[in-house]
């Protein structure tokens, strides 16, 4: 039986990302530039909002 995906990340696990350091995640999240959600008393970001802010960064880079 295959494990479940990861399908969220707690934000300070967001930062073993390459070049992305806590504090970075935690003041996207303060300005909701970064989708999360809550759940119980954690936040979590989901990995697709990770892709998709950088996809629109690198769309806003190129104009």
């Amino acid at each position: 039986m295959a494990p479940w995906p990861c399908l969220t990340r707690a934000p300070a696990h967001g930062a073993d990302r390459p070049h992305l350091r806590a504090s970075t995640l935690y003041d996207l999240l303060r300005t909701r530039r970064l989708a999360s959600l809550t759940i119980g008393r954690a936040r979590r970001i989901p990995t697709h909002a990770l892709a998709d802010y950088v996809q629109c960064h690198l769309e806003d880079a190129s104009r």
